[in-house]
């Protein structure tokens, strides 16, 4: 299979299930805007890397579902019951081609045509509810227009003022567009190129880039990050430019744009008396809207570089226009009249703090208005006793956009200006104050910040992701490491006992003690590599229990504990049968009707908890749920019809015992079987993969009450650590995990009761199996006087194991039986000792 293909298909699955996931999520709460763009995001990096092979299908059913999910993302199609159950039909059916795709490099050869049956649907969804939902958003939109970022007054006089001459051919109501576009980091990884993206926008009329706040030195950049935000204007309509962008509109920022925002003037300020003269002349050209004669005097001067020469090119491309726009042009020249404060003021009460942009265009609009008037006839008397008024009304304007209060400094300015006989005093001031003030630093926020940002680096570690087999590889090593490990203690015996080196057998056993140090750790590292949360075996389980409760139509709330806890990995895959029968079981069987638990005095809502925590060295699954529970009575009967029990078994049974019954194989209280249960293959399956695993299955119930269920497992089954014991001359291995204690009974102390024996240990009788005759050894020669006695639990209960002897515990790589002895029962593996003998290591529910 193709590299890339490999990599995609665990990838896909990953974004499927965290999909579907979202989608029960979001059926619960369809507001969760949050929950909505990461569904939108997942499905859209799935629609990317799907697009490097060829799989149109798969790419074409994706598209559809993302197309769909921006029209949620955007409200205008709400995520109902109805729209996520078709949601999660696309979502299976494309988790069922990746499997395909997996098993097979390519595609089922019917996926064209199942796929166009969900692309249909969603499909239908876009021309319909769609289309009412964006009419009716339409209407009760504001018509506010979009503020117009400072960025576009920065695109280089050249290309301004082609765009301008555009837009003044087409009319003073033309708008042009302009587009600003952060690709994602991580768009590469997707497929995207944003370079190509932006330049597919029609009629691009300028260009530019830069970077992002936090660029970083060119040494350290990571090359495969995209940190650049491109921004153009283009003569092209707001809609084409937003379907271009519908899949990264949370991306990008459209607004629309006039003449005037287009229209600011550069260049050093090279005013003289001559040009402060031209300039007032303008002015009255323009009030008089005498276009012709205005044409005719800025033409000398547009080959200027300075200030003037700026305002003059703009005036002649906006004169060329078939009809000249009036505002525009009358605002240039009062911009090169009042000079550069009026450039200035309006952008810094824009960008004030707390200014909207309404508040911002009126300060505009009033500022431009005391320009004006500052403007008219300056030195008369009149316009000396206009000046108290403009002063007042520009520190009211100034205060309430920027928060400064700049009337001492006005009051100044007021003063020159009327000595001097001009305005340049006030406009001088007036564009120190309007900017407002950098705020100092919040200490203590700066300090969190920095903190903040500090933990975010040590805790961003970087992830290596590595094939499964490899870490078995190592950890198999591990384990030829401690059977390495443990030959040195019979070498340490050997030393001592057959050459009587005690002093080479005391360093043996120094250097033994070491390397089980060091062997441990190594053994720890690599289980912690192999660990894996149970949270991500529970996320499947919403799903269940909706479509189920759905189907059944029942009223059920899951509730998920300790989705932390870890677990090795082959521990946690191995679960996964087991829980999805025990939940089905609950579903169909343990959770009674709505009306049924109204009438039972119970929530009409029912709740099913998992929760899992870890107990020493095992993992804890409890799986518990309000229900009607079992009814001891009900699986006696069940079990006796069936044959499973006799008579008089079944009068003899306690009412825990015969809740046990529900593990036997074949038993069912189903009549009839279904698509859910009344096999009777659920409990069993249940009990014999936990106990294969070396866990354990413990089911509690009280009937009307509800029922628990406790599925107790080893963390790893990569080491297991095991209780030597001699039978008959022999070595055998007893997990550990199975083992309660080790005691030494007199003789005496064993009571028999027909063909059974048994003694009493701290007031409870535990019956003895002995383990010569169990395993068809030889029988002891001569009696004891005291037995070794090996108290085990089996389900839940103590049975006694008579052995002649105890031994060491020991940690050993367990192998799994093969060949004609893999079906042998009782068996659960063997194990190579230190000194080269193989052990064999029982099961002991099997055998017993």
């Amino acid at each position: 299979m193709d590299l890339l293909l490999q990599q995609f298909i665990p990838e896909a699955r990953d974004l499927l299930e965290s999909s579907s996931r979202a989608l029960v999520a979001l059926e619960a709460d369809p507001t969760d805007d949050a929950a909505i763009n990461g569904l939108f995001r997942s499905v859209h990096t799935l629609k990317g890397t799907a697009g490097i092979f060829d799989i149109p299908a798969f790419t074409k059913l994706v598209h559809a579902a993302e197309d769909v999910l921006n029209l949620v993302r955007e409200h205008q199609i709400v995520l109902e019951p109805e729209l996520v159950d078709q949601l999660l039909a696309g979502m299976d059916l494309l988790s069922h081609w990746v499997d395909w795709l997996g098993n097979n490099g390519a595609l089922p050869s019917d996926a064209a045509r199942t796929g166009a049956v969900h692309i249909a649907t969603y499909r239908s969804r876009l021309t319909a509810d769609a289309g009412a939902e964006a009419t009716r958003r339409a209407a009760e939109a504001p018509t506010t227009p979009d503020a117009v970022p400072a960025w576009v007054a920065e695109f280089d006089e050249v290309d301004r003022l082609a765009a301008a001459s555009v837009l003044a051919s087409l009319g003073e109501e033309a708008r042009l567009v302009a587009v600003e576009y952060r690709p994602d980091p991580q768009c590469f990884y997707a497929g995207e190129d944003p370079l190509y993206a932006i330049r597919q926008i029609p009629s691009l009329l300028a260009f530019s880039w830069t970077h992002r706040e936090d660029w970083e030195e060119l040494r350290a950049a990571d090359l495969f990050t995209c940190r650049v935000v491109l921004r153009v204007l283009a003569d092209a309509s707001r809609k084409s430019v937003e379907e271009l962008f519908r899949y990264v509109s949370e991306q990008v920022t459209i607004c629309d744009v006039a003449i005037e925002d287009l229209a600011r003037l550069s260049g050093p300020d090279d005013r003289d008396d001559a040009s402060r003269e031209a300039v007032r002349d303008w002015l009255e050209l323009a009030a008089d809207g005498d276009w012709l004669g205005l044409s005719e005097a800025v033409g000398p001067a547009c080959d200027q570089a300075g200030l003037v020469g700026s305002g003059a090119r703009w005036l002649s491309t906006l004169l060329e226009a078939p009809v000249p726009p009036s505002a525009a042009i009358q605002a240039v020249v009062r911009a090169l009249n009042g000079f550069e404060a009026q450039a200035r003021v309006p952008a810094a009460l824009g960008a004030a703090k707390g200014a909207s942009a309404g508040a911002s265009s009126l300060a505009d609009d009033l500022i431009a208005v005391q320009h004006r008037i500052l403007a008219i006839a300056p030195g008369t008397e009149a316009w000396r006793n206009r000046l108290p008024s403009v002063v007042e009304t520009l520190a009211r304007v100034v205060f309430a956009t920027t928060g400064n209060d700049g009337r001492e400094a006005l009051a100044s300015a007021l003063g020159a200006a009327l000595a001097g006989g001009g305005p340049e005093p006030i406009l001088s001031v007036l564009a120190r104050i309007a900017a407002p003030e950098p705020s100092a630093p919040d200490a203590g926020k700066s300090t969190a910040d920095a903190r903040d940002a500090t933990a975010v680096k040590a805790d961003g570690e970087k992830l290596l992701k590595v094939e499964q087999s490899r870490v078995d590889a190592i950890m198999d090593l591990v384990g030829e490491l401690v059977v390495a490990k443990n030959a040195l203690p019979y070498l340490s015996r050997r030393a001592e006992n057959e050459f009587g080196c005690r002093d080479l057998a005391r360093e043996i056993k120094h250097q033994y003690s070491a390397l089980d140090r060091i062997t441990q750790s190594m053994q720890d590292a690599i289980m912690q590599i192999r660990m894996m949360p149970v949270g991500s075996l529970f996320g499947r389980y919403p799903r269940l229990v909706r479509d189920i409760s759905r189907k059944l139509g029942k009223d059920i709330e899951l509730v998920i504990e300790g989705e932390e806890t870890e677990a090795d990995k082959n521990v946690v895959e191995a679960l996964s049968d087991p829980l999805l029968h025990i939940m089905r079981n609950s579903l169909d069987h343990g959770i009674e009707e709505a009306e049924d638990r109204v009438a039972a005095g119970k929530r009409r809502t029912a709740v099913i908890r998992i929760r899992a925590f870890q107990e020493g060295d095992r993992v804890c699954i409890e799986v518990t749920d309000d229900g009607r529970g079992i009814d001891p009575a009900r699986i006696t009967e069940k079990a006796l019809a069936k044959g499973l029990i006799d008579a008089a078994r079944a009068a003899s049974m306690s009412p825990e015992d015969a809740v046990q019954l529900v593990f036997l194989a074949g038993f069912s209280t189903r009549d009839e079987a279904s698509d859910l249960s009344g096999r009777g293959v659920g409990m069993d399956v249940v009990r014999t993969t936990v106990e294969q695993m070396g866990g354990d299955v413990q089911l509690a119930s009280t009937s009307g009450v509800g029922t628990r269920i406790l599925l107790r497992l080893p963390l790893s089954m990569a080491v297991t650590r095991v209780m030597m014991v001699e039978v008959a001359g022999t070595l055998i291995g007893i997990p550990m995990e199975t083992v309660a204690e080790t005691v030494r009974v007199p003789a005496a102390s064993i009571r028999r009761f027909k063909q059974a024996e048994m003694f009493l240990l701290r007031d409870a009788l535990v019956p003895l199996v002995r383990m010569r005759t169990r395993l068809a050894l030889s029988a002891d020669a001569e009696p004891r006087e005291s037995e070794a006695v090996l108290v085990c639990r089996l389900h839940g209960a103590p049975v006694g194991l008579v052995v002649d002897d105890f031994n060491v515990g020991i940690e050993v790589v367990l192998k799994p039986m093969s060949g004609l002895l893999a079906g042998l029962p009782g068996y659960a593996g063997t194990a190579v000792l230190g000194n080269g003998e193989v052990l064999l290591v029982l099961n002991i529910k099997e055998l017993l």
